[in-house]
């Protein structure tokens, strides 16, 4: 006891209360900033919960296996290659890739053969062989910027 009264006696009982009022006014800041104001737990930055992200991983582009052949991958602005060159008899394989509908036909009069048809959304494909030489132009009907060449060997 005379340790408590020695240490009153130094610091003084106003202070000594002031000082009690501060500490306990801390402890209350805490306890709120922890159950926040709707809750016990509410404040989700003292939650201990994993945070929740959605990780998009990049897909292969489809290529045919047993029959020689190529790939065109149809962005959302563009093909990918614009153009490209392949011996007769492989397989063009369109994979589209845009995150909307395509649906991929000949651009003029020698290019009719080359019609892919619809393909509905992304990680479709379909496959054609365009079977005489020379050069198939082709376009998407539904967005336009989509368009390329294929040059037959």
């Amino acid at each position: 006891m005379k340790f408590f009264s020695d240490f009153v006696n130094r610091f003084g009982v106003k202070n000594l209360i002031i000082l009690a009022v501060i500490v306990l006014l801390l402890v209350l800041g805490v306890i709120f900033l922890i159950n926040g104001n709707t809750g016990i737990g509410s404040n989700p930055l003292l939650q201990n919960k994993p945070a929740t992200t959605k990780v998009i991983l990049p897909t292969a582009i489809p290529k045919p296996t047993t029959i020689p052949g190529e790939t065109i991958m149809l962005t959302f602005t563009r093909p990918v290659p614009k153009s490209l060159t392949i011996k007769k008899g492989h397989l063009v394989n369109f994979a589209n890739f845009s995150g909307a509908k395509v649906e991929i036909k000949g651009a003029d009069d020698k290019s009719l053969d080359l019609n892919v048809g619809i393909l509905e959304d992304n990680n479709t494909s379909s496959m054609i062989n365009l079977k005489e030489t020379g050069t198939y132009r082709y376009i998407d009907k539904l967005n336009p910027k989509i368009a390329g060449e294929i040059i037959i060997e």
